[in-house]
């Protein structure tokens, strides 16, 4: 009897490892498919077709179903909703679902701070740089001091709202400022979003009259953005 009770408790231990792991395997088949559309979408800069669309939402869809709590699938879930918001394809009502969904990633790996600075993006597009922003901020900082994306999403937020930051808060933007002045690929994009929100002078004073940004200034991107 023991031997049957056994056997019977090693079989549904490894049907539940099988189920498990074909789980797993198809939800990153989809996300996997899901990230292709995506990182498409972001080299042409806008989606194509609603068919390209639902293709790439029925993949991380379906990521989610297979595995619900996994933090990856739930904020690129969000990702893909907020472009079809943006590009016309999704009806404006569902942009809270995406913050739902990137605060879910947020619950299930608080320490991901990816995830945290597109809270502060959405929080800022929808509400300005209020205190609940400067919180997604605050935690994306926390946990992702040295992330790149954060770096940038820090910059970017603050030249939106320059006019009315708090003194207090200025000395943020110089600190990140020179992070990204290390980093050509960051200071291009961040350069690139001075100059479309009219705050080009606040960063090319900073290359121009900084001795520290003394090789900034002889590059081609101080030359093509800063003198144009």
């Amino acid at each position: 009897m023991k031997n049957k009770i056994v056997i019977a408790f090693l079989m549904l231990a490894t049907l539940s490892t099988m189920v498990f792991a074909f789980s797993w395997g198809m939800a990153n088949v989809w996300y996997f498919s899901a990230s292709y559309e995506l990182d498409e979408w972001t080299k042409k800069g806008s989606i194509q077709t609603q068919a390209d669309y639902e293709s790439a939402y029925d993949a991380i869809a379906k990521a989610v179903a297979y595995d619900p709590t996994h933090p990856h699938y739930l904020h690129m879930q969000g990702r893909i909703v907020l472009w079809g918001i943006n590009d016309g394809f999704v009806e404006r009502a569902r942009i809270d679902e995406v913050k739902a969904l990137y605060l879910a990633s947020t619950q299930q790996r608080a320490s991901w701070p990816i995830p945290w600075i597109d809270l502060a993006y959405l929080n800022n597009a929808e509400q300005g740089l209020n205190q609940e922003t400067w919180s997604y901020i605050d935690q994306a900082l926390l946990v992702g001091p040295f992330e790149h994306a954060v770096t940038q999403g820090v910059l970017e937020i603050m030249l939106t709202n320059w006019g009315t930051i708090e003194p207090s808060r200025a000395p943020l933007f110089f600190e990140h400022f020179a992070v990204a002045a290390k980093q050509p690929k960051i200071l291009k994009a961040v350069l690139v979003y001075a100059v479309a929100v009219g705050r080009k002078n606040l960063v090319c004073s900073q290359l121009k009259f900084d001795k520290e940004y003394k090789a900034q200034k002889e590059s081609w991107l101080y030359k093509k953005y800063c003198r144009a």
